[in-house]
């Protein structure tokens, strides 16, 4: 899924309009310990540039390749694209298992994922590269924030940064509003990432993060999964 990332002077602009008086979000070795407790084991879903192996179990003729496209879809043999991006290889199996009962008889087949694309965070907000960023190993929240060329300080306000997160095996969306201020840093475990996870430093304060994940994030950044429902932690 390619993902648009809004230039710095519209998330601005949205932003100007966030008035009001908030409190700190939740210190940062704290937030750490919900939101590592989500992460997926390994590169557990399907992204868009991956390349999947589809095995028949017996039915060779029917083995083939299919590469997971830009917007998240793949074409599978004698099947209309699907939206696989965010599924488990074990959803994506039972799905495939699903569609093909109209045309094979008991299909078994399996998934391999042949070749890993890009897995990708995204930074957006007061920090002087805003963007897509490769989840390379393992990455915490402070790495990509310096990989987006930190926080501008003048303006910057890291009391109130917003974590959106989708877990595609739980099919839940989880919004943190945390204080990642500087004598928070070096406190506890870091915070670690999973792909397309959502970072927006913020410059003015953000009272209700679900409000404002409802009226800003989704306009910002049009993903699929945000349509999803979500609960804030």
């Amino acid at each position: 899924m390619k993902v648009p990332v809004t230039a710095r002077g519209a998330a601005a602009a949205c932003l100007a309009l966030l008035a009001g008086c908030a409190s700190a979000g939740v210190p940062l070795a704290k937030a750490a310990i919900t939101a590592n407790s989500t992460i997926e084991p390994g590169a557990a879903t399907v992204a868009a540039g991956d390349i999947l192996d589809v095995y028949f179990g017996g039915k060779t003729e029917w083995d083939h390749e299919v590469k997971v496209q830009a917007d998240g879809t793949a074409s599978f043999l004698s099947l209309a694209p699907m939206m696989v991006e965010g599924l488990s290889v074990v959803e994506l199996e039972r799905r495939l298992e699903e569609s093909y009962a109209g045309v094979l008889p008991q299909p078994n087949l399996s998934i391999g994922v042949k070749t890993y694309g890009n897995r990708n965070v995204y930074v957006m907000g007061d920090v002087h590269e805003p963007g897509e960023f490769p989840l390379e190993g393992h990455m915490s929240l402070l790495e990509a924030i310096s990989r987006a060329g930190g926080p501008i300080k003048e303006t910057a306000l890291m009391k109130c940064i917003v974590l959106v997160r989708w877990v595609p095996t739980t099919k839940k969306q989880y919004a943190w509003k945390i204080d990642a201020s500087e004598d928070r840093w070096g406190k506890g475990e870091p915070l670690m990432l999973q792909p397309a996870d959502v970072i927006f430093v913020p410059n003015t304060p953000i009272d209700d993060v679900d409000i404002w994940v409802d009226q800003w994030i989704r306009r910002l950044l049009p993903f699929p999964y945000l349509l999803q429902p979500y609960s804030s932690t």
